[in-house]
Formats: structure tokens, sequence, C-alpha cells
């Protein structure tokens, strides 16, 4: 620890260094300064992939001592930081196309089972993985947890696409359009995806009425943001983006 530290007094904006302090905490049992010391590394290099995992391991350490101390409030709080940890892991081993990311997210959500933004970023790899069916339990998960959360809501619509669940997926959009996230003017992102797969849905079947006063419910939010989608509405014509 000692040499680690004078080696900071030299270095101090080294976050290997303040890695290494921090697994050497770690082996001494010093939870706190273990994570103080994960912690400064990842401020200082905010990817820094080790850092996280050291984190949670720390975490984790600490919450089998809490447990074994019959404490398990504490030990709950831990374990819930563990999984933080972990989720920016996932996120970034998702940034760089890391398959270790599957993994890691399933890991923290086995921790924190009640983790909205875990099941969400779980549920969200797995359909860009093109596993539609597991990529909707985990969403329908995360909005049991948020169901104010428009692109999780958005995200189970297109989840539903390729498995052909039509109105399961115009109700999933429907649902997150009517969420005041989804209107928000600088985040027309849940919308303008909600316009493709409405107008990809229109393209192949014939069973979607332009017309019906739920179908135009929708497509009148939709107009907000483009300018292709208002004049189909008007003109009660296919919409083409």
């Amino acid at each position: 620890v000692g040499l680690f530290q004078r080696s900071l007094q030299r270095d101090p904006n080294n976050a290997d260094l303040y890695h290494d302090l921090g697994a050497t905490y770690r082996q001494l049992g010093d939870t706190p300064n273990a994570l103080a010391a994960f912690d400064r590394a990842i401020a200082l290099r905010p990817a820094h992939l080790d850092a996280y995992r050291g984190a949670a391991d720390a975490a984790l350490d600490a919450t089998e001592q809490k447990a074994a101390e019959n404490r398990p409030g504490e030990a709950a709080e831990l374990r819930r930081r563990a999984a933080k940890y972990l989720m920016k892991l996932g996120a970034h081993q998702y940034r760089l196309r890391q398959k270790a990311s599957e993994a890691t997210f399933r890991e923290a959500v086995a921790l924190d089972p009640e983790s909205a933004d875990g099941f969400y970023s779980l549920g969200s790899l797995l359909h860009e993985l093109s596993r539609p069916t597991d990529a909707v339990a985990m969403l329908r998960r995360a909005i049991e947890l948020n169901p104010g959360d428009a692109e999780a809501h958005c995200n189970l619509g297109s989840a539903y696409y390729p498995l052909a669940q039509w109105s399961e997926m115009e109700a999933a959009f429907a649902a997150a359009l009517c969420l005041p996230a989804a209107l928000a003017p600088d985040q027309p992102t849940a919308a303008m995806r909600a316009a493709g797969a409405a107008a990809t849905r229109r393209s192949i079947t014939s069973s979607v009425d332009i017309t019906s006063p739920k179908m135009r419910k929708i497509l009148a939010r939709l107009a907000l943001f483009s300018s292709s989608v208002a004049a189909a509405l008007a003109a009660e014509t296919m919409i083409v983006l």
C-alpha cells in the first residue's frame, strides 16, 4: 500500500495505480479503501473495465461478510452497489462489442432483481443479438419495474416485430408514445423508431387501418417529429419515411 501511495504522489492521475491500490486493499479486506481507490481509477478513466470488475468483486466480498454478521440491510446495499458497477462494466463491454456484456448484465440483474435499468440493458442487448423471445421477457420485466420508461416500451415493440406479434408490437409503441419522455423535443428517438415500425407494418399487412382511431392517435403523436408522417396522416395514405 505504501509503495502505491508514494507512486501516486509522483503520478496522481495514474488510473492503473489506483486500480492496483484498490486490488491491494481488497486483498487486505479493507473494502472502504478498496472501493475508494477503484472509484478514483474509474473517475480518471471512465472505461477502466478492470476497475469496475474489481469494485464489484470488492463489494461482493463485503456483502458476504455483512451477511455472516447478520446485517442483511448493509449486505443488500452492497449487493446493489456491486450490481451498479457491473451495469457500467456491461455498458462499456457492449460499446466495445465484447461478448462478455451479456454475462455481465445477467450477473447484475441476478444481484439486483429490482433493477429496471439492468433488465432494460439486457433486453436491448438480446434484441440486438437477434434473440427476440429472450429480449421480450427481459424488456417486459423492465417495464414492470419502471412503467414510465418510453425507450423500454419502444424496444419491446421492436422485439415483437421479428416474432410477427403485431398487436403486441402496436400496443408497446402506443404505450411508448403516450409517455411524456417520448414527446420531449430533444428526444424524438422512440417516436421515430415507432414511426418506422408502423410504416413497415403498414407495408406488409393490410390488417392495419391507418384511418382507425387508434392508429390515428398514434400517428398524430408521430407527426410532431416527421413531416412525412404528418402528410400521410392528412392524406390518409401509407406512411413513407
